[in-house]
């Protein structure tokens, strides 16, 4: 670019490349010519409404076409645009008119000005009238003011810069001379105009002969959203911070990204990992590590990154637009290889703040260096050949996600509010930046004053400028000299609670899991479960992470924006059991169309799983001679025969699944309720002695589990109560596993106990039953969720390993009989806590840890290194809450691949199988069963219809000493022992 401000820059662009596309958004595209147009018409209606050289314009709109017409129009007529955020608090808006000396408002927002304390014009330009015959000819010289832009400042309030349209042409030319730009090549606008990099998004393809697509206001904070615009208009090059990036590649969707040739990333550090992962992805693109800062309009360095990179990555070469120097403490530049202060100077340096003296008191002036004035960055940085290495800061500015931030605005803010003696803002010395804020509160004030803190701080900062904590503290640690300890507090950080901690209980899965993912993003020991995400130190890149994993877990569309009003446990496990819920409303399902209930006699489809067992009941190749079924040992207080009857005819007659059987045609259905005499037995004990108690007992265990039931016949549960001399009776219940899953036996035991204490109940069935579910499993198989899993298994079938080499003593077929060795083991409730909190610390959950435990057993004694596990797991369907109340086979199993890596950590590992659970489960709607199915015909049916490797687990901290005490359960599935869990 040879001209000197961005007005002739652009009216050259406009005239060499007329007939090119400049501006694309989701809804419309225009060219060069047509953008020249509007922004000539758009200039004439500001000229109108009083709008000339060198006027104060505030930009107030959210990101579309207008706003980049709007822009463009204020500097072709010589004014200042200054940016606002319309996600800023009025506060800090109000703070920027008042400072900035707006005159104008120009918006596309509906009643903007009433939120604004000083008196000025609004324009809107939903209303624009654009046929005025004005000229246009305003003449500009390169060292106009064009845009007055205002970052965090050190007073506590935020600083404008004024950058001149020589600064700004400098900058971009320094820009396309470090990275380069092609005619039509596109550069995505996902920024914030408030933030300097906006200049580059905007300005730089415009320049050049570019074109920008511009993405929707907020889009920047979802990473989906930000790939399918990159798709579906095939978008070339995009600045990012490398937090960012990394959550775009976390949605293991590269293949929507093939169309980036350029990647620009500035603003936090930029890791070799990140770097090789995006060659990894895109390996026929280009990664640039950018420095620079809004006083030179953008960069000052730039470093394209090789795809070997060292492990300290500069931050760039400098560009010919820009002096630049690195001095000590006496200001004598340092040799090479040596850390220093960063002067700079250039065309693209500004010349000033608004309003203020600091700038100047930054420069100095040292004819031995240079002939002019040098600018201090505060920078500390080292020079290797002609690259420049970063290393910190000298002062109390921060970048937070690429966004510059001074901690005494943050401080200043907060000794502002009412109540508070003193306060002191520290950040972690961690790569993942936390801002703490820490309070004195005044001695005559007893409410919460950290609430009133928060308030102060929405009111007046922006969100990333918002502490991640806030710690209430008895006095301000000071050194010698007076000052405040900082160092000292940042050490507390580590030992002071948040807030106030919390004994609340996890009531379900899905707060457990939220709660190690919480605390495995924010990395971190343990959470406060009554505090939101935000106050328990997320930030906005975390938040992405944290959606990011419960969409794909839980097959859920959660926002941003829904997130930030939901974000305790509680509220977010609520949150996303609507919606799931609300899946199917959105497939336009209505519950009336699964809801023909209970009805006798009417054969109906099996579940695969259902199938799975009954084919390998029959078949007659069951080899471990055992059944799949649970069972449950009851120590029975009070025992009365006809109450216990009563409560188990009531049970039959709220669970229909306790009265199913199957037909040889492979269906089944609802019988009649039966007589006591066909599942109840009793047997006495009295006279016999407690050792031959005992093995009578577990006699009669193993022949209920090795019951050879054809299951023609129903009911497909029996009970034998044992009468004993002076203790109560003992109850064994079996049930055959065509017709229960785990949770279905906690549900009869609760069941059971309600129905025994409270004999006189009414019993009220359920308007559902399984025949729904059964409907239910069909309607998921025409739904995009369900071919989506489908096409993820059926493509890894290839690399799906089953078979074992253990060091078998004797083959397994030529055994009789074949029983488990079990071995009663207990966790007390505290000792069970300690293990879930240490799980949590490391981010993996209790499930996954007994996993890997378990895998690496299987390992320690397996040949191979790699091999297939089968995971029951609940499929209970949330589109009525009957279902998690009712006894029957909810349920399907995953197949786990795992696979052991030398030198890999317990936690690495762990770790990693959590992802590949995750990502597993993800996919769940297309059963282990199917894909067993699609394996056989790919392997022509030799050797893969069976896992010969199953993990799963039936907890019950269930307390029933009213009726009964439970004193035993466990479950077996054909082919494999399971487990025992008390």
């Amino acid at each position: 670019m040879r001209e000197k401000n961005i007005v002739d820059g652009l009216i050259n662009s406009i005239k060499y490349n007329y007939n090119k596309q400049a501006i694309i958004t989701d809804d419309k595209s225009i060219t060069y010519e047509e953008m020249g147009n509007k922004v000539d018409k758009m200039a004439r209606y500001f000229k109108v409404n009083g709008i000339k050289k060198t006027s104060h314009v505030a930009i107030y709109m959210t990101r579309s076409c207008e706003m980049i017409i709007s822009i463009l129009a204020v500097l072709k007529l010589g004014a200042v645009y200054i940016p606002l955020d319309p996600d800023y608090p009025d506060c800090r808006i109000n703070y920027i008119i008042e400072n900035s000396n707006t005159e104008f408002i120009i918006s596309n927002l509906n009643e903007a000005c009433f939120t604004f304390k000083k008196e000025l014009k609004c324009i809107n330009v939903n209303s624009a009238i654009n046929d005025y015959s004005l000229k246009l000819n305003t003449k500009i010289d390169g060292c106009d003011p064009a845009i007055l832009i205002y970052t965090s400042g050190s007073t506590g309030k935020p600083k404008g810069i004024v950058l001149s349209h020589e600064n700004l042409a400098s900058s971009l030319k320094n820009t396309y001379d470090l990275i380069g730009i092609k005619p039509l090549e596109r550069v995505l606008i996902k920024s914030s105009i408030c933030f300097i990099v906006s200049i580059h998004e905007i300005f730089w393809p415009l320049i050049y002969g570019g074109t920008i697509v511009v993405s929707n206001q907020n889009d920047e904070k979802d990473p989906r959203k930000l790939i399918d615009i990159i798709n579906r208009h095939n978008v070339n090059i995009a600045f990012f911070v490398p937090s960012l990036l990394q959550q775009l590649f976390k949605e293991r969707q590269e293949e929507k990204l093939k169309s980036i040739k350029k990647i620009i990333c500035m603003g936090e550090t930029l890791f070799k990992e990140i770097v090789e992962e995006f060659y990894d992805k895109l390996n026929t693109s280009q990664i640039f590590n950018g420095y620079g800062m809004t006083e030179v309009a953008g960069f000052s360095m730039v470093h394209k990154c090789s795809k070997t990179e060292e492990e300290n990555i500069p931050i760039g070469e400098k560009g010919l637009e820009i002096d630049a120097y690195i001095l000590d403490e006496n200001r004598n530049i340092v040799k090479d290889g040596e850390y220093g202060k960063l002067y700079i100077d250039g065309k693209c340096l500004c010349s000033t703040y608004y309003k203020s003296n600091e700038f100047q008191s930054r420069c100095i002036e040292d004819t031995s260096i240079c002939n002019h004035k040098l600018f201090s960055t505060n920078d500390i940085l080292m020079k290797k050949g002609n690259r420049y290495y970063y290393k910190g800061r000298s002062d109390e500015l921060i970048k937070i996600r690429g966004n510059r931030v001074e901690l005494m605005e943050i401080e200043n803010t907060i000794l502002n509010c009412q109540y508070v003696e003193d306060a002191a803002v520290v950040v972690t010395k961690s790569d993942n930046k936390k801002i703490m804020a820490f309070i004195v509160k005044s001695d005559n004030y007893d409410g919460n004053i950290i609430e009133r803190v928060e308030d102060e701080v929405k009111n007046n900062l922006t969100d990333y400028m918002y502490p991640n904590k806030y710690f209430l503290i008895d006095e301000m640690p000071k050194l010698p000299n007076g000052k405040k300890d900082r160092n000292s507090l940042a050490i507390q950080n580590s030992q002071v609670k948040n807030k106030t901690s919390t004994t609340s209980i996890l009531r379900n899965p899905m707060e457990r899991f939220l709660y190690a993912l919480y605390v495995d993003v924010l990395q971190c020991s343990e959470i406060d479960i009554e505090s939101d995400f935000f106050e328990n130190g997320g930030n906005s890149i975390e938040v992405m992470e944290v959606l990011r994993i419960i969409n794909e877990v839980c097959n859920v569309n959660i926002s941003v924006k829904q997130f930030v009003g939901e974000s305790k446990i509680q509220n977010i496990a609520e949150f996303i059991k609507e919606k799931q819920a609300g899946f199917f409303k959105y497939n336009k399902l209505k519950v009336k169309d699964f809801c023909k209930g209970y009805f006798i006699n009417e054969p109906f489809e099996l579940t695969e799983l259902q199938e799975s067992y009954l084919f390998d009941r029959n078949s007659g190749i069951n080899t471990s001679k055992i059944n799949t079924a649970s069972y449950v040992e009851l120590k029975l207080i009070h025992y009365d025969k006809e109450k216990f009857i009563n409560a188990i005819k009531k049970l039959m007659h709220r669970h229909p699944m306790l009265c199913a059987s199957f037909t040889k045609d492979n269906k089944q259905k609802f019988n009649e309720e039966c007589e006591y005499n066909d599942f109840l037995q009793e047997i006495n004990l009295r006279n016999v002695s407690i050792a031959q108690r005992n093995k009578l007992i577990l006699k009669a265990k193993e022949n209920l589990f090795s019951y050879n039931n054809k299951s023609y016949s129903y009911p497909l549960f029996k009970i034998i109560i044992n009468k004993m001399d002076n203790e109560e009776p003992v109850a064994q219940i079996f049930f055959d596993g065509l017709i229960v899953d785990g949770k279905s036996i906690n549900i009869f035991i609760r069941d059971l106990e309600t129905f025994l204490s409270r004999p006189n109940i009414e019993v009220t069935r359920f308007k559902h039953s399984f025949y729904d579910y059964i409907s239910y499993k069909k309607w998921i198989k025409t739904t995009d969720k369900y071919k989506a899993a489908q096409k993820y298994w059926v493509n890894k079938i290839e690399n799906m390993q089953f078979d074992l080499e253990l060091p078998l003593l004797n083959n397994p077929e030529k055994i009789e009989n074949m029983t488990g060795a079990q071995e009663r083991l207990e966790l007390s409730d505290e000792k069970y806590d300690d293990f879930c909190k240490s799980c949590a610390q490391f981010g993996v959950s209790p499930f996954v840890t007994m996993l890997t435990i378990f895998a690496l057993i299987m390992a320690k004694w397996n040949r191979k290194q790699k091999f297939v596990i089968c995971i029951p797991q609940a499929d209970r369907p949330d589109f009525s809450d009957e279902f998690q109340n009712m006894v029957g086979e909810y349920s399907n199993f995953i197949l786990f691949k795992f696979e052991r890596k030398e030198d890999e950590s317990f936690v690495d590992l762990a770790k990693r199988n959590q992802k590949t659970l995750w990502e597993a489960k993800n996919n769940s709607a297309f059963t282990g069963t199917e894909l067993l199915r699609e394996m056989d015909k790919v392997n022509n049916g030799i050797g893969t219809g069976i896992v010969p490797v199953v993990f799963t687990s039936i907890l019950d901290n269930s307390k029933y000493e009213t009726s009964f005490e439970v004193n035993y359960i466990e479950s077996h599935t054909s082919n494999i022992y399971l487990d025992v869990v008390d």
